[in-house]
């Protein structure tokens, strides 16, 4: 049986949270979550998610400052960014540090999970295609 994919729901608000948790599940992904920044990146040294759900405005440690600190330390795992925000500053910052994608608030369900799963497919065809290419050479 294939392993549940993991996505880690970093956002401030507990109602985000908690929707966005009671939807993966029904999609049968498995999901953990922190309210702030400084609290996933202690949830990351334990749990190892195939994707971040990272909200840009927190409190203590912003969506983007956990970019950069993901980046810093070379942790590739995928991001979407979770904004209320129209700022496209913030978000071109948010894309230079690895973020893969964006969706705002308010969203449908439906809607960020096709995004998760489509984000994770690329991921998975990319780093199938990177294995290829790394067996070749040692060929």
């Amino acid at each position: 049986m294939p392993k549940q994919q993991q996505v880690l729901i970093v956002d401030d608000d507990e109602s985000v949270r908690d929707f966005v948790s009671k939807a993966l599940r029904q999609y049968g992904y498995d999901a953990a979550s922190a309210s702030n920044g400084r609290i996933a990146l202690n949830l990351l040294e334990e749990y190892h998610p195939d994707l971040i759900l990272l909200d840009i405005m927190m409190p203590e440690l912003s969506g983007i400052e956990v970019l950069k600190l993901l980046h810093d330390c070379g942790n590739t795992t995928p991001v979407i960014i979770l904004t209320g925000l129209k700022d496209t500053e913030l978000l071109e910052q948010a894309f230079s540090l690895g973020a893969l994608d964006y969706i705002t608030k308010p969203f449908v369900a439906s809607v960020l999970v096709a995004r998760i799963r489509a984000k994770l497919r690329r991921v998975s065809i990319s780093n199938i295609s990177n294995d290829e290419a790394e067996q070749r050479k040692q060929d």
